[in-house]
């Protein structure tokens, strides 16, 4: 007794949704800083100066939510007196893939065209003068423009990953100093306010990596800062390290095609042989990442609407019902749907197209 197996390419029932590649895009989770005991600063991302001088805990100045962080992009009386925000990525980005970034930003001064995002391979916390280097994606790119006020404005682009992301840093990279008045009474500062960054795969079947929450939760523990932060960063200097990341996951979809012969005659019950079938088809799937299995019944157009209805219906749940069963399914979603003879592999009107046509489809779900 075999079954066939099959690779779609047209994901009808995998169940997507949109998952942060950044952590903390919002800064609403803050970090204890062990240098001073208390809440100082975002979660995940890491200023280039003071925490306490460029996080904001107010819902009036924050695009959302109660906090935002701002970048200094020039300073009225320091030369290339810049500050940059950064964060490492929990997941690697899949060379060749696309992502969709966004976030928003907001500056009481025209310079946000001189704004950018740089995706590197080392922690830029690490050199210095990234303000020489091109950015990966300036703020003016793509179809963003910006009006001339200070309210919050919408950036947003379609990324194409080379695969060597693993740290985000956000900043002015603008090849001339910004100096000179701010027009500001008391700030000498030319702040750009950043708040709800996000990159979501445009491929919703992407996934984040398996190591996800491990990620969040080894950065999230990141607590040195201020001079703590200093003294840690000159050691790495001397030996700096290159965080190795699983890349975000994508399924892998195969369906198995049961024959009739698995049940009596018109009747929902399993035949004596088809444990041998099915056990086969539970070891094979305890080998791999199974997130979901849809099973289908089929019948052919030989009975009533009723009774192929039932009987589809039935079994189908005959075999969820057995796969529950298989121990290494226990954490994999399991649906059940019947299609009566509405779904035909072969020609109703042979012997051999109606035996073809009686049947139960697993749709499996894996990860890679």
């Amino acid at each position: 007794m075999k079954f066939v197996s099959l690779l779609f390419s047209v994901l009808f029932f995998y169940p997507v949704f949109s998952q942060n590649l950044l952590l903390n895009g919002g800064f609403e989770e803050e970090n204890t800083c062990t240098e001073f005991s208390i809440r100082c600063a975002p979660e995940a991302w890491i200023s280039s100066s003071d925490g306490f001088s460029n996080y904001f805990k107010d819902a009036g100045r924050a695009y959302e939510g109660q906090h935002c962080m701002a970048v200094s992009a020039g300073h009225s009386r320091k030369n290339y007196q810049r500050t940059y925000i950064r964060s490492q990525l929990p997941c690697a980005l899949r060379k060749g893939n696309s992502y969709r970034l966004t976030l928003y930003v907001k500056s009481a001064h025209p310079i946000l065209e001189s704004m950018g995002i740089m995706f590197c391979k080392t922690d830029p916390l690490l050199s210095n003068y990234w303000y020489q280097r091109t950015p990966s994606l300036y703020f003016s790119q793509g179809n963003n423009h910006f009006t001339k006020d200070s309210s919050w404005q919408k950036v947003e682009w379609i990324y194409q990953a080379s695969g060597e992301e693993l740290f985000i840093q956000i900043g002015s990279f603008a090849k001339l100093d910004i100096t000179g008045p701010t027009g500001i009474k008391m700030v000498n500062q030319f702040l750009v306010f950043v708040d709800a960054i996000s990159m979501e795969p445009i491929n919703r079947n992407e996934l984040a990596c398996s190591s996800y929450s491990f990620e969040k939760k080894k950065l999230y523990e990141q607590d040195a800062r201020h001079s703590f932060l200093k003294i840690s960063l000159n050691k790495q200097r001397t030996k700096p390290e290159t965080p190795v990341l699983q890349p975000t996951t994508l399924p892998v979809i195969d369906t198995l095609v049961l024959p009739d012969v698995l049940f009596a005659t018109a009747k929902k019950e399993l035949g004596p042989a088809s444990h041998t079938l099915l056990d086969t088809v539970c070891a094979n799937l305890g080998l791999k990442t199974v997130d979901s299995i849809i099973i289908e019944g089929h019948t052919d157009n030989t009975g009533t609407a009723i009774f192929n209805e039932r009987l589809s219906q039935g079994r189908s749940e005959t075999v969820k019902t057995y796969l529950q069963s298989c121990p290494g399914l226990h954490r994999a979603k399991l649906v059940s749907r019947a299609w009566a003879s509405s779904k035909p592999r072969a020609d109703n009107g042979t012997q051999e197209g109606r035996r073809k046509n009686r049947r139960v489809e697993l749709i499996i779900y894996c990860r890679e």
